[in-house]
């Protein structure tokens, strides 16, 4: 009756170190790829706030 597919099936996990109010602090974003979750992030903290490269966590 219903479907258990996970929603999320194509997504990764990315966590990024980033700049918030001036705080340095650790994120979790999900996208494809690393150059979608580095857009998604500079459009949520400025292209100046985050600090290198999102790092995909777990194997997937």
């Amino acid at each position: 009756m219903f479907d258990t597919t996970p929603i999320n099936i194509c997504m990764k996990q990315f966590r990024a170190t980033v700049k918030a109010s001036g705080l340095v602090v650790t994120t979790i974003v999900f996208a494809e790829n690393t150059n979608s979750a580095m857009k998604i992030l500079q459009a949520q903290f400025g292209a100046k706030n985050v600090i290198g490269i999102p790092m995909q966590m777990g194997n997937s």
